[in-house]
């Protein structure tokens, strides 16, 4: 039993809850350009480190121009659109807002609601990633014109940020959400309304995401950060979505409800190809790579992924079926009907097998090597961390079938050094970054043993390591980072960045309060200057360069006042529980606990895990390295970087055995709900055992002399 809770956390692992998750187009002209376009140069070869150091400018890549798919424009009970020809371009344009209302009925709501719900019951994840759409009625308006699209598809969206949209006390909460325009619900295959519907299309898009403004789990207050992010990586030459911004309300059987502002991401499929390659160059194999039921999509031989007792099949590659819950690492989007996966696999070999010239010679001839290094120089600028060098995870492999393999990312959530930080992305080394799969591991599953982790997840990511291994490309790379960092290239800005918050601030302003009242701040707080300063400070040093040469904006100023965290008494122990106790005890980790008898197990993802009756009441018991902080406070602030923590009070203690220990009394919120919490710990060899007694602030009054009650029943061996 043990293995298997091993194994739906490593195979579910994206999906599966953090530490106290058991609580339930192109953009304006001067924006596009990253340089004058008459001083654009497409380069055909990989120059040498003397041409690079010769170059005037970064090279743009301009995109593929093929003929427009036409907008479908019809007044049946299908559509009424009146849109203009370049829709999918205004779009798309930062600094204009688009309207978008949902309308459903209460059962079509309802539906969408149960389908979450139940396929939470039956996943190993415990999420509801459904893929079933529900009936709605998109209608839209803005610059582009005005569309009302009747029947499309409607769901919600994500993976481990998936809340459902309307909880058990009716309450209303903002969630991803996605719409599919061609989406077939009851027309009959081979039939003109069928095919009608198959070929549906709005702005020349299939579907479309609505993205919440979130950094992982925790509101991104400055609203901006996955649609600037997006927008810079476009900006280099690389292959990635496009977004816009919008405001969306969902109407429930007459019922508005607004929902906010939403961000609007290009989805990544057959339109998006025929968009940048061509009719004639659209028809590869598109594969979307990310953590799956294999693990990450590392690029490492397939045959490296190790059969387990939840899995025992080959699920590496494939077409995910959600209503089996297969999800493949390398999931085909195109071409499903006649899967032939040959060309992945012969990719992986080359990259895995072959070195030195005889690599870059396959490179050259067989992948868009260039855009790939131009993508490694952004990301390692922004800091996403969540990508394919350290986790294997977020990107897409298209297999052009007229030219080369191309390399996009998507997913921008976790940048620019704010939310959860797996490791210091501002100051991390250029070629540092590395496989930081079993760090990840260990943060969010920590019953994992340190020898399982060694023996089974001792991942690399063979693609950007090998390639660093070339001169040309090391070169090329360097020239990248430095050219995106120069301050008349209008990139890695932060003066750049300021400009697009301030004149998106003034768009969003009048449309941030919502119904919910969630994610209602939009701020520029310093935190993202102060990343840009030293993210910026470190390329300059490690490569060499004139500090005066570039922008480095001030330092971030220190509080004013120094914020003063009480000392918690010493803890006097009773004669007697005030409550009916259970023990639990964890001989492999050598601690007992007791908690009262009426809490019920419910562990997924930690050592363990229990929840009062009233289900806003709980603990979970945890190990963390010690390397992640020296003190209790310090661990947490580290683990629940997404929440933020507020700490109320700390101090020292003694447990009943004699062992000295820490204690913590804080604030957390985490997806979306206040959380107030008390934490004991204990150094046990090179880790932080703890427990961690959580209530929910919105529906549970705090409980200090209870959480202290329990928390110091906790012994140790």
């Amino acid at each position: 039993m043990k293995k298997k809770i091993i194994w739906v956390v490593i195979s579910c692992l994206i999906m599966a809850a953090m530490v106290l998750a058991s609580c339930s187009p192109p953009a304006t002209e001067e924006e596009e350009a990253a340089l004058p376009k008459e001083e654009v140069a497409v380069e055909e070869e990989v120059a040498t480190e003397e041409e690079v150091a010769t170059e005037e400018e970064v090279a743009v890549e301009e995109e593929v121009t093929p003929p427009a798919e036409e907008e479908v424009a019809t007044t049946s009970k299908d559509n009424m659109i009146e849109f203009s020809p370049n829709g999918y371009d205004l779009l798309f344009t930062h600094g204009l807002l688009q309207e978008i209302e949902i309308v459903i009925t209460q059962e079509e709501w309802d539906g969408l609601i149960q389908d979450m719900k139940h396929y939470a019951r039956t996943d190993p994840s415990g999420k509801g990633l459904t893929g079933n759409y529900r009936k709605a009625t998109f209608i839209y308006r803005g610059p582009a014109g005005d569309a009302i699209i009747e029947e499309v598809g409607f769901r919600t969206k994500g993976h481990y940020t998936r809340p459902i949209p309307e909880d058990e006390l009716g309450f209303f909460h903002r969630a991803h959400f996605r719409v599919r325009f061609n989406e077939v619900f009851d027309q009959e295959e081979g039939t003109e309304e069928y095919e009608a519907r198959r070929d549906r299309r709005f702005a020349r898009l299939r579907t479309l995401e609505l993205r919440l403004n979130l950094q992982d789990v925790r509101w991104d207050n400055s609203q901006i950060r996955e649609l600037y992010c997006y927008d810079l990586v476009n900006r280099t030459g690389v292959y990635t979505s496009k977004t816009g911004s919008a405001t969306v309300t969902i109407t429930i059987d007459g019922e508005k409800h607004y929902f906010g502002i939403y961000t609007m991401i290009e989805t990544i499929d057959r339109s998006y190809l025929t968009k940048r390659y061509g009719n004639a160059n659209d028809n590869g194999n598109l594969y979307k790579c990310l953590w799956g039921d294999s693990g990450p999509a590392t690029l490492e031989p397939t045959d490296a992924y190790m059969p387990n007792p939840i899995f025992p099949e080959e699920r590496a590659i494939g077409v995910k079926d959600w209503k089996t819950h297969y999800r493949p690492t390398y999931d085909l989007k195109t071409n499903e009907d006649a899967a032939d996966h040959t060309e992945l696999l012969k990719f992986i070999d080359n990259i895995n097998t072959l070195s030195g010239a005889e690599l870059k010679d396959y490179l050259d001839a067989n992948f868009e090597v260039d855009r790939f290094l131009r993508y490694q120089a952004m990301n390692m600028l922004i800091g996403r961390w969540d990508d394919y060098w350290a986790m294997g995870n977020n990107y897409y492999l298209y297999f052009n079938n007229g030219g080369k393999i191309e390399f996009m990312p998507n997913d921008y959530d976790m940048a620019l050094g704010d939310g959860f930080m797996l490791f210091d992305t501002a100051s991390v080394g250029i070629y540092e970054w590395g496989n930081r799969t079993r760090q990840f591991l260990r943060l969010v599953a920590p019953q994992i043993p340190k020898s399982w982790l060694g023996e089974f997840c001792a991942y690399q990511s063979p693609l950007v390591e090998k390639i660093f291994e070339i001169d040309d490309y090391r070169a090329k790379y360097e020239y990248y980072l430095k050219e995106f960092i120069t301050p008349a290239n209008k990139l890695f800005v932060y003066s750049e960045y300021e400009k697009k918050f301030d004149m998106l601030y003034e768009l969003y302003s009048p449309y941030l309060d919502n119904d919910m009242d969630e994610g209602e701040v939009m701020i520029n707080d310093g935190s993202v200057r102060e990343y840009f300063r030293k993210r910026t400070k470190s390329i300059i040093d490690q490569l060499g360069l004139n500090e005066e040469d570039y922008e480095l904006p001030p330092a971030k100023e220190p509080l004013e006042e120094p914020v003063v965290v009480k000392e918690l008494p010493a803890y006097e122990y009773p004669e007697e529980l005030s409550f009916e106790a259970k023990e639990i005890t964890i001989a492999e980790y050598g601690f007992s606990l007791k908690h009262p008898s009426n809490w019920t197990d419910i562990t997924v993802t930690q050592l363990y895990e229990a929840r009062a009756p009233t289900k806003v009441t709980g603990l979970f018991v945890s190990v963390w390295d010690v390397d992640w902080g020296s003190s209790l406070a310090e661990v947490l602030a580290f683990i629940l970087a997404e929440a933020p923590v507020e700490i109320l009070a700390s101090g020292d203690t003694t447990l009943a055995d004699g062992t000295t220990a820490a204690v913590v009394e804080y604030n957390a919120k985490l997806s979306g709900w206040p959380m107030h919490c008390y934490s004991i710990g204990v150094i046990k060899e090179d880790e932080w055992l703890t427990v961690n007694i959580w209530s929910n602030d919105q529906y549970a009054t705090y409980n200090g002399a209870l959480f202290e009650e329990i928390a110091h029943t906790l012994q140790v061996d």
